[in-house]
């Protein structure tokens, strides 16, 4: 060190604050983006771009790979839901048109309309009734892993829609709503009365979650979601 002299001092010291800055710039955690901003996420092998405004979580507004990405939006509107309030409960009817829309990797082996007939027919009560808006309606098995659920499907087997929903009764609604005052806003308490259907749209598989009150309509609720999707795929190119 004493043959360096100050040239080599200050060589060295320029060297240090070089890998400094170079550390700091790779090794820093990713910056989250604002509100509003547009986030390129990929999910499964689709890219999709996303207004961070409509993400449910936080942590998705970093971008990037994920294997799940749940959006909500106003489904009268098409714009972000804003603050979410549960499903269900008897005062959150500003809820009821909240569409949470889940974008998951294409699953090559169970397409979204082969599920009525693969996976839940056997699991259902051979009674099938009418239900709303044309479809059917069969009640789940109380031995099933889908129990205290009904499917709503387009005949013959669900190929067009199917969505799984909650059969509860008043005085179960009741009790569970005392119940969940000092519960997480994720407990199942409070996304009561609530309906799940799965589509395919383009590279990705899509999880719609939705009020009861929107099953009436669920013709223009999955051409809302479907519409939504697309968007979001074609902002890529």
């Amino acid at each position: 060190m004493r043959g360096l002299g100050w040239s080599g001092f200050i060589v060295f010291g320029v060297c240090l604050a070089g890998a400094g800055f170079a550390a700091s710039r790779y090794l820093a955690p990713p910056k989250e983006a604002a509100p509003h901003a547009e986030v390129a996420v990929l999910v499964g092998k689709a890219r999709v771009v996303v207004n961070s405004a409509f993400m449910v979580r936080r942590a998705d507004r970093l971008g990037g790979r994920i294997d799940e990405l749940p959006l909500a939006l106003d489904a009268k509107i098409m714009e972000p839901a804003g603050p979410l309030r549960p499903l269900g409960l008897r005062d959150a009817d500003s809820a009821a048109h909240i569409l949470y829309v889940t974008l998951l990797a294409r699953d090559e082996k169970l397409a979204p309309s082969e599920r009525t007939a693969r996976l839940y027919l056997r699991h259902l009560q051979p009674e099938a009734l009418p239900s709303v808006a044309g479809l059917l309606r069969r009640a789940f098995a109380d031995s099933s892993p889908y129990r205290n659920e009904d499917l709503h499907f387009t005949p013959p087997a669900g190929g067009l829609f199917a969505a799984r929903c909650l059969r509860i009764q008043e005085h179960e609604v009741q009790h569970d709503v005392e119940k969940a005052e000092d519960q997480p806003a994720e407990k199942p308490a409070l996304m009561l009365k609530t309906c799940v259907a799965d589509l395919r749209v383009g590279g990705v598989d899509v999880r719609l979650r939705f009020s009861q009150s929107l099953l009436e309509d669920w013709e223009r609720t999955t051409a809302t979601a479907i519409s939504f999707v697309t968007a979001l795929l074609r902002k890529q190119d």
